[in-house]
This record gives C-alpha cells, sequence and structure tokens, in this order.
C-alpha cells in the first residue's frame, strides 16, 4: 500500500514536471481540469453509494 502511494505521488510529480519542461502552461491547467473532474466524479460516485 505504501509503495502504491509512493509511486502515484513520483508519478504525478513526473506529469506535472512535463508541462514545465515543454513550458507549455496550457497543457498543465488542462491537467489540473481533468484531475479535479475525476476528483468531482469520483465524490459524487462516493455520496451516491452512502445513501
Amino acid at each position: 500500500m505504501h509503495a502504491g502511494i509512493r509511486n502515484n505521488v513520483s508519478f504525478l510529480s513526473v506529469l506535472v514536471k512535463i508541462p514545465f519542461k515543454l513550458n507549455n502552461l496550457q497543457c498543465l491547467v488542462k491537467f489540473q481540469i481533468y484531475i479535479n473532474f475525476r476528483t468531482i466524479i469520483t465524490l459524487s460516485h462516493e455520496n451516491k453509494f452512502e445513501k
């Protein structure tokens, strides 16, 4: 479990670094919107299952 979390963090840090290496902020913004979108969907699904 702990190793999985560490892998996810390193994976995310790589994804975040890529746009900066490309000097492409638009790519980073799209990535953040995607993450926020996925988080909202996940939370809404969890709320539906709880009720």
